[in-house]
């Protein structure tokens, strides 16, 4: 594949993320997804409630805060843990150039059994998900393209 960099891994409590951006995919009869993103999660001994991992990727140009384009994957999980990559395909939002891209960022959320991954856990509260010892968990990865 064209386009192909690593970009550098974090370890966190519990949580490994890192992003690879694979670069342009394209599918027979679909458009070319500009973007797609492997990240990598590991989280373990998770609430029993958590039954999903919800990343998405998006990718910003000049304007602070304003996404291009972006895309979700959610991902199962067995026994309170997870441990692997989650694929994430971007697509720029209508009227933006994938060239005009200059950063991304990956965020991972716990999604509460029941729960739509699109909304915030309804009702959720504050769940009982107390760090561990270590570093703090930080669900998000991001940098240059």
């Amino acid at each position: 594949m064209r386009n192909c960099l690593a970009i550098a891994g974090r370890t966190l409590a519990g949580v490994g993320v890192a992003a690879t951006l694979i670069g342009p995919v394209s599918t027979a009869g679909a458009q070319e997804v500009p973007y797609t993103f492997d990240v990598d999660v590991d989280v373990q001994e998770l609430h029993e409630r958590v039954s999903d991992l919800h990343v998405r990727c998006a990718v910003y140009g000049e304007r602070e805060g304003v996404a291009l384009g972006q895309g979700d994957a959610t991902q199962k999980v067995s026994d309170g843990a997870f441990k692997g990559a989650v694929r994430v395909a971007v697509s720029m939002s209508e009227g933006n150039a994938p060239e005009d891209a200059q950063r991304y960022a990956c965020r991972l959320r716990l999604i509460l059994e029941g729960a739509d991954p699109a909304k915030p856990n309804p009702g959720s509260g504050n769940i009982a998900l107390r760090p561990r010892r270590g570093p703090p968990f930080t669900p998000l990865i991001s940098g240059d393209l």
